[in-house]
Formats: structure tokens, sequence, C-alpha cells
């Protein structure tokens, strides 16, 4: 069966839109840096609901236990409130039964009473592995951590030079400051980690920092510690690739016997495989029942066997604490889960890895070529199917990721297919009607844009008609123009001209001017019309210094191109004209009339005279803030039909240009001299002009100055 295809003056545009259409989408996702968004992690959180009830779809261990204080475990001790001496009753218990880590999801920073405290601290010293963490304050940007004494303080700064390997750079996060274990108690911990974690936007607990940074010294997670002490495995033994993974390598200890990835994104993060809701924890029990169970000694054989060679972790869940938050499964979970499913997780490798943005945008970019296949067809039929079938595809393959434990960004993959979809309709609608985009087009080639946009707002102004307005104008040329075009071939010279007025156009209208024509490599623009604006003066001026800081960039440019380097004059001028729509009845052009507008053009030709790249009339001078600049006045200029002489200034850069002592010596003495001059004393600015021309005999408005005194004099 042939497919019937599109008309063949369409296909390549409409493929051509197409590309784009995918390109712009891709590129916003890239730069914008927007997958991993809140409602890619929703939409994961869902699948995650749906798979969690599958038992194939997370191993789960009977080595991690969580030992839970309890309301009832706190009405079992007899008191209000968790007393220490209760604790260390749990811990000599633990002792007994030989586990392999216990870890207090506690931080016990400030004294009790010393008879607890003391019970608490021996029966510490009693436990082969004990692990009590510090509470972390973090910042996602390089913050100097707030170093004090104290146990924990000493035995981290022992570990500068024993860091992990970096392979490349990070954003990972910063320690500001610390919340740490009493020193008494602290001295019995056998390692140090972290327990900090942040909730994503939107207040879910799906991210641990595997690792972060106190100054340059390396912290890892309270989990990730106790792991590394379970394999004997030193923190110097690592290979971090930020973004990537955390890496144990093979037979870094005599346990390593392969190559351990956990993945981590750029900020040292990895996801949290919860491996069930709380309540269906593989493996838990109440603190008081622990002790009961121990009392009777027909049970102590079954506690040995329940607690020997695993991993305890203790936690206070009784009501009204605060240390509990919501996870991809539920709401108001005690935190403690978070660590127990790290554990989980190392002793499983049940980690999670994000898909690449490589790997995203090639999926976008392969969705946009089906989609583009699809729009060239006759009928539109096909094109809607498969955008039907690839949005579904999408969510289902989102799924079966997940069960393979990789996660991808399922929103911000149908957002991005759906805005593709969405685009490439559009070009269909706008291709229809073909004669009318034309005519836009077309029309928009030969009046400004803002222009369009005034007349759709005002049709009667199609007429052939002009209005008085206060404008700036700014008339540019390209210095010796002549002579470079009869350097260099047409082909090299149309190439050099293009890329000039590109970049001086974009300059131009990024500034709010509109550009009223080209004359050969001339550009004559307008500030102010045809929308007013109080600062059209301080754009054009802006725009000229704009114009000539581009100049060197684009003559490194043609330089390696083997174009020649080029130099432009501007001129400046404010003053009323005549702006409008000036024209015959069949072709007619929106521009500017006046005198004022030839003086601009004088300003740019005079600039030979004085060597100069902008020059400015005192009228410009009277509607900017000179302050904003660096000014200074060159002579006094009759305009050809004028008698009235104008004073002309030149700009020579802004405010924040820096100048050598010896450009300010000079400039300040030429400055009085020209002062003198224009109130008459011509004897005096002769004087001071010839010392500048000692200093600078090839100053051209020195020489220009001293010729019109010696002139005036003879006459």
């Amino acid at each position: 069966m042939k497919l019937r295809l599109k008309s063949k003056g369409l296909i390549p545009r409409l493929l051509l839109y197409n590309a784009l259409v995918t390109i712009v989408i891709c590129s916003i996702l890239y730069f914008g840096d927007i997958t991993w968004n809140r409602l890619d992690y929703q939409a994961l959180d869902f699948f995650y609901r749906f798979n969690i009830k599958d038992s194939s779809f997370l191993k789960k261990t009977e080595d991690v236990i969580l030992l839970n204080v309890t309301s009832e475990s706190y009405r079992y001790f007899g008191t209000n409130i968790l007393k220490r001496e209760s604790l260390g009753e749990v811990n000599n218990v633990l002792a007994e039964l030989s586990p392999a880590a216990v870890m207090y999801d506690m931080i016990f920073a400030y004294p009790g009473d010393e008879y607890g405290d003391s019970l608490f601290e021996s029966s510490l010293g009693g436990l082969d592995k004990i692990y009590l963490p510090v509470g972390i304050s973090l910042s996602e940007q390089p913050t100097p951590f707030k170093w004090r004494d104290g146990e924990f303080y000493n035995r981290i700064k022992n570990k500068t030079g024993r860091a992990p390997k970096e392979l490349n750079r990070g954003t990972t996060f910063y320690g500001i400051k610390a919340l740490v274990q009493l020193d008494r108690f602290s001295e019995k911990s056998s390692n140090f980690g972290h327990l900090s974690v942040n909730t994503d936007p939107d207040g879910v607990f799906r991210h641990v920092p595997l690792v972060i940074k106190l100054d340059s010294i390396v912290l890892p997670s309270i989990s990730l510690t106790i792991f590394l002490d379970y394999l004997e495995v030193p923190l110097d033994s690592l290979i971090i690739m930020w973004g990537d993974y955390v890496k144990i390598n093979k037979g870094a200890s005599r346990y390593v016997e392969k190559d351990i990835f956990v993945p981590i994104d750029r900020n040292g993060q990895t996801y949290i495989p919860y491996p069930s809701v709380w309540q269906e924890f593989p493996r838990m029990m109440e603190a008081h029942n622990l002790l009961k169970y121990y009392r009777d000694p027909e049970m102590q054989g079954d506690l040995v066997t329940y607690y020997e060679g695993k991993f305890v972790l203790i936690g206070d869940v009784s009501e009204g604490i605060s240390d509990l938050g919501q996870t991809q499964l539920e709401d108001n979970v005690p935190l403690v889960l978070i660590h127990a499913s790290m554990l989980n997780a190392f002793l499983t490798d049940g980690f999670f890895r994000n898909l690449s943005i490589y790997i995203t945008i090639l999926s976008l970019i392969l969705i946009g070529i089906l989609f583009s296949f699809a729009t060239i067809l006759k009928s539109n039929l096909p094109f809607y199917i498969t955008g039907f079938l690839s949005m579904i595809s999408i969510i289902l393959i989102g799924n079966y990721s997940l069960q393979a434990h990789l996660l991808i960004p399922v929103s911000t993959l149908f957002i991005g297919a759906s805005t593709i979809f969405l685009g490439k309709l559009i070009i269909l609608q706008i291709l229809s009607n073909q004669e009318q985009i034309f005519i836009k087009n077309a029309f928009s080639k030969y009046v400004p844009e803002k222009v369009v946009e005034k007349l759709i707002d005002d049709p009667a102004q199609m007429k052939l008609r002009g209005e008085e307005r206060l404008v700036t104008i700014l008339f540019s040329d390209i210095k010796d123009f002549t002579k470079i075009s009869e350097k260099i071939e047409p082909a090299q010279l149309v190439k050099l001209i293009n890329q000039y007025l590109t970049e001086m156009t974009k300059i131009v209208l990024d500034n709010g001017g509109i550009i009223d024509k080209y004359i050969g490599d001339g550009i004559l623009a307008e500030f102010g019309v045809p929308i007013f604006s109080d600062d059209h003066a301080e754009k054009a001026l802006k725009t000229a210094l704009e114009m000539q800081n581009s100049i060197p960039e684009l003559n490194a440019r043609w330089k390696s191109e083997g174009l020649p380097e080029i130099s432009i004059r501007v001129g400046v001028n404010t003053g009323k004209v005549i702006a409008g729509n000036m024209g015959s009845d069949q072709v007619f052009d929106y521009t500017v009339l006046g005198d004022a507008v030839n003086l601009a053009a004088r300003l740019e030709g005079a600039n030979k005279l004085y060597g100069s790249g902008i020059l400015i009339s005192e009228f410009t001078l009277n509607h900017i803030d000179p302050a904003n600049y660096l000014i200074r006045p060159l002579d006094k200029l009759v305009v050809k039909g004028k008698s009235q002489a104008v004073i002309v200034y030149e700009v020579y850069g802004d405010g924040g240009t820096l100048l050598a002592e010896y450009d300010k010596s000079y400039l300040a003495q030429f400055n009085a001299a020209v002062q003198l001059f224009l109130a008459g004393n011509y004897d005096g600015c002769l004087a001071e002009l010839k010392v500048i021309a000692e200093n600078q005999p090839d100053d051209l408005p020195t020489k220009n100055l001293i010729d019109k005194i010696n002139l005036l004099d003879k006459n």
C-alpha cells in the first residue's frame, strides 16, 4: 500500500519547522534544568505505591531491626520523659545479644541527671559497634563550617587527608553547623555519620545526602558509615562520581567480592528505597518488650537468634514526637525509617538510578522524529494516533522501568512529548493558510515590528501623514568603507556587511530603537518613535557605546576568516522631527524628516575631523545624565544651511570606564581649554592647547582647535 503524502512544497517546511519545535523543547528541558521536578516525583510516587504491593519489587532483609521506644515503653519505664538509665538498660541487654551494630536515631546533646548519664555512658561501652550520629545544618552553597572543640570535631579533623577520591566536581551539600552528642557519649561512638535529610520541594522525604562536606572534609550519612564499617572499608577507599555514583571497588576489603555502586545525583543524594509502609517493616520490636522478653529465660534463646548479627536502629516513635514526615508511601512516618530503609538497600543492593538527562532528551528527539514523519502523511489521522500511543507508552515504560529500579522522569517526558505534539499541530494549522503567512512575513520585512504593532492598534495610521515628535536620531557609518570594498571580493563584502548590519541592528532593537533605513553601510535609527519614551536620548547613547564595543569582537571573527577589520563612526542628535508614514499611495515607509536628522548625519561625518568614534550634540547632552558617561566638549560646529553653531561633544565611555592617570590629566586639561574657547578667551585657550600639543602632537581635536583660533585671529 502506497502512503499518500502532503504536497512536495509543504513537506520540507513541515520537516524544518517540526525539527525546530523539537530542538527548542529539548533545549528548554536541557538548559532550563526542568527534569526531575515535583510532577516527575509525584508520578513516580504513584507507581511506587502501586508496585510496593508486589513482593518481588524490592528485596527485604531481616538483618535490620527497628527497636522502637513507644508510648507503651514510656509507661513501662514509669516516666513521661525518656530517661537515659532506661536506655542504658536496653543497651546492656543488646550487648548480651551480639548485634552487628546499634544506632541511635537520637542526639543526646545536653546533659541529663548524672546518674542516668553515667549508666548510659557505661552501657555504650558494652556494645561492640555503637553509632551516635550528628545533625548537620546543610547549605547548597559552599559555606564555612563552624568548628568547635569536642570529640566529634577532633575525630573528624583527624580524617583530613583520608578523603574519598572524587572523579569530578559536584554541587554537594555543605555543612554549616552541627548538633552533636555529648563528648562523654561521642567517645563511645564507633564512628560518625550524619542523619540530616532535606525534603523535596513538595515536602516528601525521597532523598538522602549520601555524602556531604564540612569544608573540604567528606562526611558520609550514618547508614553509609555503618555499611562501610561492616565491610571494613575505609572512607578513603570510596570513589565518587558526582551526578552518577559512589563506588566501593572490588577487593577494597576481604568482604567486598564485587564492585558496589550506589547511584547519586549531582548533589550527592540518593533515592530512598522504602521497602514497605511503616507497620509492615520486616523486623520491628518495642523497647520495653525487649526488656520483658529478656527477663524470661525461655525467651532469651529466641532473642539471641532474632538480634545476633543484626543492625539495630533505636528511635523514639511515641505519640506526640515531632520527628515525623511524609514518604512516597504514607504520611506521618517516624523518620528512623529512612535510615532503616537505607541500610536495607545497602544490604540488598536495592538502590534506584535516575535516567540520564541525555537519554531523556534523546527519547524526546526520537518521539519528535516519529511525530514529524506522521505529519507529512496526507491524512492527519496517523498523526493523532501516533500522539495518543506515544503518551500511553511513556506511562507504561515509566512503570516498567521503576520495576527494574530505573527512575524515569515520566511527567517531563509526557509534558515534553505533549508540547512537541501540540507545537507540530500548531504548525500544521499555520501552514494551512500560506497566503496569510506570506503577506505578514513580507510586510514585516519593510516595516519595523513596533510600527506594525502600532498600525494594528490604529489602522488609521496607514494613511500618508506625519506628526511632530521629539526624538533622538542615531547615524552610523563604516570608516573608509569604499577602500575596504575595493580590497575584497564581492561575496566577502556581502558577508561582512550582512554580519555587521545584523549585529548593529540587534543592538538598536534591544535598546528600544527602530531601524529607519540602511544607506549602503550606513544605519539611520530613531529612538522615541513610534512609541514615545522619556529616556530616548539615553537609549540612543547606550546603543552607540554598545555598537562601538561590539566592533573588536566582530573584527576578531573577521580576522580569523581572512576578512578586513573595520571601525565605525556614530553621530547622535536630539530634536524635533516629522515622523510618520511617507511616500506614494502605492509605496510608503515609516521615517523621520527634519534638521535634527541632518545634524545627526553631520555629526557622524565630523568624527573624521576629530578622530573620535561617537559625537553628540548639545541638544542630546541636555536630555541625558552626563554623570553616566565620559564626555568632553570638542568644538562648535556650524551645520550647512544654518548660521547658529552647535557645541559638539565626544563620548568616549560610560561611567564604568577606567582611565589611566595620564588620560585623566590630558582630558582635564583639554576640557579646560575648550571652556576658555567657548567663553571667548582665545589667547588663554591657545596657551593651554600648545601645552597639550607638546605632549600629544598627533591629537586631532587639539590641532583643529588651534587651527580654528589661528584662523579667527587672521580674520
